[in-house]
C-alpha cells in the first residue's frame, strides 16, 4: 500500500513539474518578449516559422472546443526547416509543438504541404493524450 501511495505522488509531482514548465514558457514569451524556443528530445528548436495555415489555426481552435479544452490551454508553435535554391525557400516544412498548459504534455506534429497534423492531433484530443 504505501509503494503504491509513494507511486503516486511520484507521478503528481512529475505533472506539476510539467506544468510549471510550460507556465514558465508562457510567462517568458509574453513578459519578456524573448524569441520563443523550446527543446523537444534533446533538440533546440527555433519556433518562429509560418507553417500553421490559418484554416488549420481555425480548425484546431473548433476542436479544442469540441473535445473539452479552452484555446487558452494550450500553445500551438512552429519549428521550421526550409530548404534553399539561389537564396529563395523552396521548401517548407518542420513541425507543430502542441503544449498543453495545464497537463504541461507537450507532442511534436510532423508538418508541411499536404500533412495530416491536424488529423494527428484530433487523434490525441480524442484519445486526451493531453488530459493529467
Amino acid at each position: 500500500m504505501k509503494g503504491s501511495l509513494v507511486l503516486d505522488k511520484i507521478e503528481a509531482g512529475i505533472k506539476e513539474g510539467s506544468a510549471q514548465i510550460a507556465q514558465e514558457i508562457e510567462g517568458n514569451i509574453e513578459r519578456f518578449g524573448i524569441a520563443p524556443v523550446i527543446v523537444v528530445d534533446g533538440k533546440l528548436k527555433n519556433l518562429r516559422a509560418k507553417i500553421i495555415d490559418i484554416s488549420e489555426l481555425k480548425d484546431s481552435l473548433k476542436l479544442l472546443k469540441k473535445y473539452g479544452y479552452s484555446e487558452d490551454d494550450f500553445y500551438l508553435l512552429e519549428d521550421k526547416k526550409a530548404k534553399y535554391r539561389d537564396g529563395k525557400a523552396i521548401l517548407l516544412q518542420g513541425c507543430i509543438i502542441c503544449v498543453c498548459k495545464k497537463s504541461g504534455k507537450i507532442k511534436e506534429y510532423h508538418a508541411n504541404g499536404g500533412s495530416s497534423w491536424i488529423e494527428d492531433f484530433t487523434i490525441d484530443l480524442k484519445n486526451k493524450f493531453f488530459t493529467n
